[in-house]
């Protein structure tokens, strides 16, 4: 017997809100769109921007209308179709799922705080020339090359989902970025929780530290000897391993000050001032990493548990390879902005709802599998399971009749069927350039 639980309430939630009057007026372009009834309407449209299209368009347009029983749509028509269709659509319905999953419910935390790691990185768009003047390209010695583009994820590594993504040029400021994701993350309205962001070494600097402190935020960074402070050097060539310094905004050189003014421009620089504990672990290889952190308290929060917790920052890196790895995220069926946008954030969207039913499913494996004795203990392979969730996902939102939680029990259940072995200390030789692009470990999916 399946219990009732929490994916099948935030499906119907979703459902209800793509059906809804409310998403339709917020995701067009304009009220002139989808008022007349075509094949391709709002709903329609939307649930096969979720379904991810990564084959041929119009294999993955007849793919989609053979498993919804609609009648023959063109690329051609889905491509006037989808101008109409705002990205926006997508980033709302995340958020609608993110409000949903945080409120009236039970959800992984670390001494109460919900632990969202921030990281940036590049991506290939179309090679387009329209493209490569709003987001940029790559550049060599011959000058510019791929178009590229900026992204950053703002991911809660405990619960597996990610709350908020960026898209910007890809020069962007990765600090932007994350300013970025504080606020959109401040406006969700969802039963609020305390939150601790850990940042890589690409993050640290005195107007970040002193916008965070301001937007009071806990924070957790890697800091390198390159981009530490005067203070924080001072202190490490002392051989201090854990202590607290205070920072101050009148100390500050011109670039830091410049950098202070564009954070928090209403900063009293005369008295403003930013406590920080610098810690120093050792690493398995002998290396010294140094992190800083607005955690404290020193019996709260033991010197030895940061190690650990700074290596949770691995899931948002982990989640980037589900990404663009598993599920193509650079593999775009249009060369416009619009279409790029809208397959970036569909796909997080579509990504955070295959989490939730694949947590829920481990969940219940590790309880079933209290009762034997197992060599190993096992999970499920993501890969396998967007593959199996994608057009059984897409039935249960254009078709009414569903029963929203008969259809994750019966998926659930799909899922339980690929399992994977956790074998403890497993590692993979780095490959070195010139690797096969389709090696055995990265088999597609979809």
């Amino acid at each position: 017997m399946c219990l009732k639980k929490k994916s099948a309430l935030i499906f119907q939630v979703l459902k209800e809100y793509i059906w809804s009057d409310e998403l339709k007026n917020q995701g067009r372009m304009s009220v002139k769109n989808f008022i007349r009834e075509r094949v391709l309407t709002f709903p329609v449209l939307v649930s096969f921007l979720i379904n991810l299209a990564k084959k041929s368009l119009q294999v993955s347009l007849n793919d989609f209308c053979k498993t919804s029983d609609l009648l023959f749509v063109t690329k051609q028509a889905f491509s006037k179709a989808r101008k109409k269709l705002s990205p926006n659509t997508f980033i709302l319905l995340n958020r609608k799922l993110v409000e949903e999953y945080y409120s009236d419910n039970l959800y992984s935390t670390w001494k109460g705080f919900r632990l969202i790691a921030v990281d940036g990185s590049d991506i290939q768009l179309p090679n387009k020339e329209d493209i490569k003047m709003k987001f940029g390209c790559a550049m060599n010695q011959q000058g510019p090359t791929l178009a590229m583009a900026k992204i950053s994820y703002a991911y809660d590594v405990l619960n597996h989902i990610t709350l908020d993504a960026q898209m910007g040029y890809c020069k962007a400021s990765e600090r932007d970025l994350a300013i970025k994701h504080v606020e959109a993350i401040q406006q969700l309205k969802h039963d609020k929780t305390n939150d601790l962001y850990i940042f890589d070494r690409g993050y640290p600097s005195l107007g970040f530290l002193f916008y965070l402190s301001n937007a009071k935020k806990d924070f957790l960074i890697r800091c390198t000897l390159s981009s530490c402070f005067a203070k924080v050097k001072l202190v490490l060539d002392q051989g201090k391993e854990d202590v607290i310094i205070r920072l101050y905004a009148n100390e500050a050189n011109d670039d830091q000050i410049k950098e202070i003014k564009k954070r928090t421009p209403s900063l009293d620089r005369k008295n403003a001032y930013v406590d920080i504990r610098v810690i120093v672990v050792l690493l398995s290889t002998g290396e010294k990493e140094i992190l800083i952190t607005s955690l404290l308290d020193r019996k709260l929060y033991s010197k030895e548990e940061f190690k650990g917790l700074y290596c949770r920052r691995w899931g948002v890196e982990e989640n980037y390879k589900w990404h663009k790895v598993a599920l193509e995220l650079e593999n775009f069926s249009g060369n416009t902005e619009f279409a790029i946008e809208q397959e970036l954030f569909s796909l997080v969207l579509t990504a955070n709802m295959a989490s939730l039913l694949i947590e829920e499913a481990q969940e219940e494996i590790e309880e079933e599998h209290k009762q034997k004795s197992l060599k190993h203990t096992y999970k499920i392979n993501k890969r396998t399971a967007i593959s199996t969730l994608r057009n059984q996902l897409l039935k249960g939102i254009l078709e009414p009749e569903i029963d929203m939680d008969e259809l994750c029990c019966s998926l659930k259940a799909e899922l339980k069927k690929s399992l994977c072995p956790v074998r403890p200390d497993r590692k993979f030789v780095r490959p070195k350039k010139g690797r096969q692009k389709y090696g055995r470990t990265t088999r597609k999916c979809i």
